[in-house]
């Protein structure tokens, strides 16, 4: 669809959150969705990934009587105009025609607004600002300090002489010169970068403050280490532009030969974390949300872990991770394919009783601790969902839609669980094929709930957020509690 069209985007009540509506031509009556045509629900079916996009055709193939299945292309980045015969478009996020979506001719796999929380900087704004509000959240003590680092400033003017291959020594060198780092305002680009990471100071000193102090609180045998932090682009994924820092001038220099990259998050090393047979790992747990607004949490969930030994050394009489390989630390399965120690086998794990205890280091931890990190997971995943009350300009829940999530937590040595990230249309391929049944399942579970209306015939999801309640939506495109912005949608 090649055209500009002018149109009225309703911020419409529910009981908790705004929903986005598109009226369009002066429409003010939202069009009812029609279920079924011919006596079946029609689906679009339209995703890149093979492994997904055959998992879940054989999961509508065991509904035959229900649903007629049409496949896409499987590709491009257009929005594409659904057959008049389909009613719901499951495609990927850029090929969604939302103009129909919005005006409820049809729905689709995702929700057209949820920048809060697949921009890593997004996230940490608005988690903090609930914590802000509700100081008694668990998202106050599960969320590690993160910092959002802003460096637009420094390259809207002009773009700097540097080496772009990241070396420090080298990107010092050419910072040095009069020539390599000044914008159109004579200013010098790499004083103006520092303004912009003066927060990121600020926090590395008052870390490193504390430290020193419970260093001196505590004989030299205690389990206090030096901070770490790590480094992310707010908008990359698959372990793309993660650094692990110490020090703020590394910080300057990553960000310096990165110039691609204009917004960061600083975040606090989880040290020490739990291992899994000496390995450190992180869980990935799915979520589904439906319509405006149910969230369900996958109780199957996966612990991916390093393919190398998580170290430790002696530095000073003080027991410190061992950072000199990075396999070991970053946990991303698209990351852990570098590593020739990793296999699918050892390294991509359900998160059960049966496989997670016998890894656990001997008598430390109670057989309850694999449900407590799910019950731990749930309770996150709900309370998350509910700091996004209300905040349609970043998160707007559509009636007719649903969307996956892949939740990324870290359990620490004492059993607490840390959410890292979240990431809207989650890579199922990293799932593997042993452990495929996981994905199979929640597929199925994602047509009972999405299509039927009913709970999962699986009992994998759990109901951790409900928005509606029983009272369901309080209004309609028209009614009392609505307001209009007008905005041009370029399809």
């Amino acid at each position: 669809m090649a055209t500009n069209s002018t149109v009225s985007l309703a911020v419409v009540l529910t009981k908790a959150f705004s929903v986005l509506e598109l009226l369009i031509c002066g429409d003010t009556e939202n069009t009812e969705l029609d279920p079924t045509i011919g006596g079946k629900r029609s689906i679009f079916l339209d995703v890149d990934e093979p492994y997904t996009r055959t998992t879940i055709a054989n999961a509508f193939r065991r509904h035959l009587d229900d649903f007629s299945v049409t496949l896409g292309p499987g590709s491009g980045m257009d929005a594409i105009i659904l057959p008049s015969s389909c009613n719901f478009q499951w495609a990927e996020y850029e090929r969604i025609d939302w103009e129909s979506v919005l005006a409820g001719r049809h729905g689709a796999s995702s929700y057209c607004v949820r920048k809060g929380l697949s921009r890593k900087a997004q996230l940490a704004h608005y988690t903090h600002r609930h914590v802000c509000k509700h100081p008694k959240s668990i998202l106050k003590s599960s969320i590690p300090k993160t910092v959002v680092l802003d460096t637009w400033p420094v390259w809207e003017q002009g773009m700097p002489n540097t080496n772009r291959q990241g070396l420090a020594d080298v990107v010092l060198e050419n910072a040095s010169s009069t020539a390599a780092g000044t914008n159109s305002n004579g200013l010098n680009q790499r004083a103006i970068l520092e303004k912009c990471l003066v927060q990121a100071r600020h926090a590395m000193d008052q870390a490193e403050t504390e430290y020193m102090a419970d260093v001196a609180k505590q004989d030299r045998n205690s389990s206090t280490t030096p901070p770490t932090w790590i480094l992310k682009g707010s908008t990359v994924n698959k372990g793309a532009g993660i650094y692990l820092v110490h020090i703020y001038e590394q910080i300057v220099d990553i960000c310096w030969s990165e110039d691609s990259i204009r917004e960061w998050v600083l975040q606090r090393y989880i040290d020490p974390p739990l291992l899994l047979g000496g390995r450190k790992f992180h869980i990935r747990a799915y979520v589904l949300a439906v319509g405006a607004l149910k969230v369900y949490f996958c109780r199957e969930c996966l612990a991916l872990c390093s393919g190398s030994q998580y170290n430790r050394n002696q530095k000073s009489g003080k027991d410190a991770p061992d950072f000199s390989n990075l396999l070991a630390h970053v946990t991303n399965t698209a990351y852990q394919n570098l590593d020739p120690n990793f296999s699918e086998e050892s390294c991509i794990l359900p998160w059960n009783k049966t496989t997670i205890e016998p890894l656990l280091p001997h008598g430390r931890y109670e057989s309850g601790l694999v449900s407590n990190v799910i019950q731990q997971m749930e309770e996150i995943t709900g309370e998350l969902f509910r700091a996004f009350e209300n905040e349609f300009g970043v998160f707007g829940p559509i009636p007719s839609c649903f969307e996956h999530y892949g939740l990324d937590f870290l359990v620490d040595k004492y059993g607490k669980v840390h959410l890292l990230e979240v990431n809207p249309g989650p890579d199922f391929k990293q799932t593997g094929t042993q452990l495929a049944r996981i994905i199979e399942r929640l597929m199925g579970s994602t047509i009972d709930v999405v299509f039927g209306g009913c709970k999962p015939a699986a009992s994998n999801l759990s109901l951790v957020y409900d928005g509606l309640g029983e009272s369901g939506r309080t209004g309609k495109a028209g009614s009392r509690g609505r307001s209009d912005i007008h905005m041009s949608l370029i399809q």
